[in-house]
């Protein structure tokens, strides 16, 4: 299978999953400005999730730079990273709308693990090595901590989420040929 064909359907995925996220926000109840305020959790949890999908895309995007073709191990991969990005929909929304409960402040966390190991799969099935970055390594250890701590701590969980996605806007060094 061609490398752009793969490419070109797993970029159309995420984008429905965008799509699909924001057709998941309800409209405020009134048309003034103070009828959002009941409203800002689902928004937070549509940028966090927004975020997330984005840097999912970036790091899925960097991962087939490198090949021309793709065999049936990176597309199984492939797949298998679609499954746990097509479940951003669900946890973002969950999260939005219950204000901090325990079990949705835990399963986007264990959302992100799934997708983090998944990229991690795919990384290994397109280059057969496993790279080591500081942000990928620190992120799973925030979205374990985060998931472990929404148990009794579910702001605790967020927060820590939100710094992990601040970490891949930190940019990289630029390396010389």
């Amino acid at each position: 299978m061609s490398k752009s064909r793969l490419e070109a359907f797993s970029d159309t995925v995420v984008a429905v999953i965008m799509g699909v996220m924001a057709l998941g926000m309800r409209r405020p109840a009134a048309s003034e400005w103070p009828a959002l305020t009941p409203l800002l959790p689902v928004l937070l949890s549509y940028v966090l999730g927004f975020l997330y999908l984005g840097i999912a895309w970036m790091l899925h995007h960097r991962a087939f730079q490198g090949i021309e073709r793709a065999n049936a191990s990176i597309f199984w991969a492939n797949l298998h990273w679609l499954f746990w990005v097509s479940l951003f929909p669900f946890a973002v929304n969950w999260l939005g709308d219950v204000r901090l409960l325990p079990a949705p402040a835990m399963s986007f966390g264990v959302l992100l693990l799934g997708v983090a190991l998944s990229q991690y799969i795919l990384q290994l099935a397109i280059t057969a090595t496993w790279r080591a970055d500081w942000r990928g390594l620190a992120s799973v250890a925030m979205f374990a901590m985060g998931a472990i701590a929404g148990y009794k701590l579910p702001i605790v969980s967020v927060w820590l989420y939100g710094l992990a996605a601040l970490l891949w806007m930190v940019p990289e060094k630029a390396t010389a040929n």
